[in-house]
């Protein structure tokens, strides 16, 4: 009995290596079409693709703010000459232990009680992303990021330009 089912599970074995390189050949640009010539070299074709879909959805560039205080605060009671120095521990733990137990800073993240918790294992990194924040050292482009799928729009893709983007 077991070796009539290990033969039934070759056949099905056969029958799903078929059907993933069906679907492998299905989801393969093999070659496209630039300017009437055609193109099978797969890194300029992934070059292809990567400029036209920079050129779709485009890139600007990352501002850097920057402020005159004086300008928003002209009145001269007020001293603004620590606005632009670095964060301090006790600033960053006073923000920190003023929120909520459970608010989160942001998605997939702790509960603020976590660091509350353990405030003194992690107090010391928090100390350098902010500090590192201020400067303007931190990539912030990656917090709003995605992952983009070309799909065909047509039953024969010839060009990057029959492709559509899905997210």
């Amino acid at each position: 009995m077991v070796q009539g089912q290990l033969k039934e599970g070759d056949c099905n074995t056969s029958f799903f290596h078929k059907v993933i390189s069906g679907r492998k050949r299905k989801n393969c640009i093999i070659s496209t079409v630039d300017d009437g010539v055609e193109i099978q070299n797969q890194e300029m074709i992934a070059s292809k693709i990567h400029l036209f879909a920079k050129t779709c959805l485009g890139a600007l560039p990352t501002p850097r703010l920057t402020f005159d205080w004086n300008v928003l605060y002209s009145s001269p009671q007020l001293d603004l000459s620590g606005l632009d120095d670095n964060f301090s521990m006790e600033e960053i733990k006073k923000a920190v232990f003023s929120l909520g137990n459970m608010k989160v800073p942001e998605p997939d993240c702790s509960t603020f009680a976590f660091f509350k918790r353990f405030w003194n294992l992690i107090c010391d990194d928090l100390m350098v992303f902010s500090n590192e924040f201020h400067k303007g050292n931190l990539d912030l482009s990656r917090l709003n990021y995605v992952f983009i799928s070309l799909m065909s729009k047509k039953e024969v893709t010839l060009t990057v330009q029959d492709l559509r983007s899905t997210s």
